[in-house]
């Protein structure tokens, strides 16, 4: 049997019916980064897990709480600061950086919607 490091989202999504339930499993393939949910409404509640997938289920190691999307968020949600993920952590990226002008215009064509951005939307 095959096993691999996934992670599993849960979506709980209210409806005039009964809840509806969806569950979604991403492959980790490395042992950093991120990964970003698409296509999730409006007022759903989503946990999401880390953990074992193989051919006899799932097994969790790590969950997160509950989190609720508000029913009248903007999804994706937009942008309002520019940061750099390094191997420190998260930092922000100021106007002055170097990279900066490249990674908002790299934002700008992924068609990134920003708030306030403290960064060039051109």
């Amino acid at each position: 049997p095959t096993a691999q490091l996934a992670l599993r989202v849960l979506v709980v999504e209210p409806t005039w019916d009964g809840p509806s339930t969806t569950t979604r499993d991403v492959d980790v393939s490395v042992a950093t980064g991120d990964a970003l949910l698409q296509g999730v409404p409006s007022g759903a509640v989503i946990r999401v897990a880390i953990g074992v997938a193989c051919d006899d289920g799932y097994f969790p190691i790590a969950h997160s709480s509950a989190f609720e999307l508000p029913t009248d968020a903007a999804w994706p949600p937009p942008a309002t600061k520019l940061l750099r993920r390094t191997g420190r952590g998260t930092e922000a990226v100021s106007l002055d950086d170097t990279d900066a002008s490249v990674i908002a215009h790299a934002l700008v064509r992924a068609g990134v919607r920003a708030t306030n951005a403290p960064f060039p939307e051109s």
